[in-house]
């Protein structure tokens, strides 16, 4: 197995990726995502790091779970700064 070029884990590149397929539309707001086995066919890569960018996108405030149901995108994302 190769080694990545850079010290990022593939599961904050797969958050990153799909934060950026969040933001051009690909998953619209309210929409929910493919589930945890479908998306890691998908990408190529191991259900555990598909959940793993799964959490990372939800505690930024970009998707959020609902059990027994999967992950759906924020119709709002929160954006961190407080006025």
């Amino acid at each position: 197995m190769d080694k990545q070029p850079d010290s990022t884990a593939l599961y904050q590149n797969l958050a990153d990726d799909l934060s950026e397929e969040i933001r051009f539309g690909v998953y619209t707001p309210g929409g929910r995502l493919p589930s945890i086995r479908d998306m890691a066919e998908k990408k190529g890569v191991s259900q555990t790091t598909v959940q793993r960018a799964y959490q990372i996108l939800e505690r930024e405030g970009t998707v959020h779970r609902v059990s027994t149901w999967g992950y759906f995108v924020n119709r709002e994302p929160k954006t961190g700064t407080a006025l």
